[in-house]
């Protein structure tokens, strides 16, 4: 059985006010086919009721702006009334006019739009972009407005209403233009204050010379003139820009640079080779690309390359003496003032005739003395990169005395060293230092060899050191040297009863001798009759016979 319906809710609560707009109700006893709803007592269309009779669908009637009660109802009676709000869409509005209908891309013009049906506008577009200071009349007839900047070209105007959209006639944006500038050339060095003249330079955000900005920009308020001042740029003409949001004021090739006497402010580096060929900049303002010319104590440098804006080139140093140069940046004829470079001696001048010795321990220490000419001013010599110590240079520059430093076995450059270069010298061979032998254990052993013996001293190369005793060669493979270099093993050969020497040998020459003594037979007891070089604190055990020798002092004994 149906029953008096009830509502909960409306979504949306607002709507257009041409209607049109589907909302939703929820509540209790819809019924299919038998529910009404009115907003204002207007019928809404299209009511759609779920099967649940819990909610329903409708399509709103046109209404006048402003709150509207929603009542739904069925046989058995209506609900409570629901709030609904009709908000203006324009569709009342009626556009008669828009005056002026065009103004500068940079905005700033205050547009009127008259008509009827206004009331309810919220704002104005211009190709989607919002004006400013906008406002209505009461009686909804008149809008005054103020565009905003936009690119050249009409503009789209729409009337922005709550709820929708009105078209309003086209407003077209104009370019700015550039009529004269005054004084139309000027210095490469810059720093000209030009007045430009043309329309719709108001809003001006800065003025381009070749894309270069000028400086203290200054617009008249009715927007017909600035005046700016140039900024430095090569000989020629440029073309000239006003900024402007929107759309840019152009003067193509408008303004003409000259040359002019440069002027310069540094050198780097400010010092380097006498033999020239280094690459210097040079800092200043006023140089023109390809009509510079700079020159090293009247020498001409190579070249010499200008930036575009005329404010910094590179040269490459001409030969020059040793000591100060003056360097002079011209340009059609006018000169800079002078800057300062220094030639250091770099040993192009240097002649080596000898060098003695020419060998040497790698530990170093040898006082070398180089011979030749134009030593003046060097600085120091170096062996395979590694300074000598002791440096001196005569007063006529034709010798040199340095100490070696310490390096590597073999053959090492040789080089002068100059403030601003180097020079060769012959070459240095670094030999290695012959072995040393402290000691040798035991200092005796049988005719028939195979004594193990223990040698002491520095300087053995593991893998390149030989034993000779006896007048025979003990091969490098048949020594065994521990990894410091300072102790060695090997075995005797066989050799007659007596003494021989012991020698060790490697790559840097020859050891001393120590004397080894071979037996036939066994030793007496008495400690003369031990014959050994041994190294204090050692222990020998001596078995059988022999006496047990537990405490020595070192000996040589033939």
């Amino acid at each position: 059985m149906a029953a008096v319906p009830t509502t909960e809710t409306l979504t949306p609560e607002e709507g257009p006010q041409s209607g049109g707009q589907v909302v939703t109700i929820t509540g209790t006893g819809f019924i299919v086919g038998g529910t009404t709803v009115t907003f204002e007592g207007v019928p809404a269309t299209d009511v759609t009721v779920d099967p649940a009779g819990t909610s329903l669908t409708a399509v709103t009637p046109p209404g006048a702006v402003g709150p509207a009660a929603v009542v739904v109802g069925n046989v058995d009676g209506t609900a409570p009334p629901l709030g609904y709000t009709y908000l203006a869409d324009g569709s009342a509005a009626v556009v008669t006019g828009l005056a002026p209908p065009s103004g500068p891309t940079v905005g700033g013009t205050t547009v009127t739009i008259t008509g009827t049906g206004f009331a309810g506008v919220l704002a104005v577009d211009f190709n989607g972009l919002p004006s400013t200071d906008f406002t209505v009349d009461p009686a909804g007839t008149t809008i005054t407005v103020v565009s905003p900047p936009n690119p050249a070209g009409p503009a789209l105007v729409e009337l922005i209403f709550p709820a929708g959209r009105v078209t309003a006639p086209d407003f077209t944006y104009v370019a700015p233009t550039i009529t004269s500038i005054v004084p139309n050339t000027g210095t490469t060095a810059g720093g000209t204050t030009v007045t430009i003249t043309g329309t719709g330079f108001v809003g001006t955000t800065g003025v381009t010379f070749n894309d270069v900005p000028g400086t203290n920009v200054v617009v008249d308020p009715g927007g017909t003139s600035l005046t700016v001042v140039t900024p430095p740029a090569p000989v020629g003409q440029v073309d000239v820009l006003v900024l402007l949001p929107g759309a840019n004021a152009e003067a193509p090739r408008g303004f003409t640079y000259v040359a002019a006497a440069p002027t310069v402010t540094a050198i780097t580096p400010d010092d380097g080779p006498q033999s020239g060929g280094q690459a210097v900049t040079i800092t200043g303002t006023g140089f023109v690309p390809g009509g510079t010319t700079v020159t090293f104590d009247g020498v001409p440098a190579t070249g010499v390359t200008v930036s575009p804006t005329g404010t910094s080139l590179t040269a490459v140093t001409p030969a020059g003496a040793i000591g100060p140069a003056v360097v002079v940046v011209a340009v059609n004829g006018g000169s800079s003032a002078p800057l300062e470079y220094a030639y250091l001696a770099d040993g192009s001048a240097a002649v080596v005739t000898g060098l003695t010795p020419t060998t040497g321990p790698g530990s170093g220490g040898t006082r070398v003395t180089i011979t030749g000419t134009g030593f003046a001013g060097a600085t120091g010599v170096t062996f395979g990169g590694l300074p000598g110590t002791g440096f001196t240079v005569n007063p006529a520059g034709t010798t040199i005395t340095v100490v070696t430093p310490p390096n590597t076995v073999g053959v090492a450059e040789v080089r002068l060293v100059f403030p601003a270069g180097t020079a060769a010298a012959p070459a240095f061979s670094y030999q290695t230092a012959p072995p040393v032998i402290d000691a040798l254990f035991p200092g005796h052993g049988a005719t028939r060899g195979g004594t193990t013996v223990t040698v002491s001293g520095s300087g053995f190369v593991p893998g390149g050191t030989v034993v000779t005793i006896c007048g025979r060669t003990i091969q490098a493979s048949e020594v065994t040297v521990t990894a410091d270099g300072s102790s060695l093993t090997f075995r005797t050969p066989a050799c007659a009863a007596g003494s021989t020497t012991v020698v060790v040998s490697t790559a840097g020459g020859d050891s001393g001798g120590l004397t080894f003594r071979y037996v036939s037979r066994k030793l007496p007891v008495t400690g003369d009759a031990v014959a050994t070089s041994l190294t204090a604190g050692a222990m020998l055990v001596v078995a059988g016979s022999f006496l047990v020798l537990l405490t020595w002092r070192r000996q040589r004994t033939d």
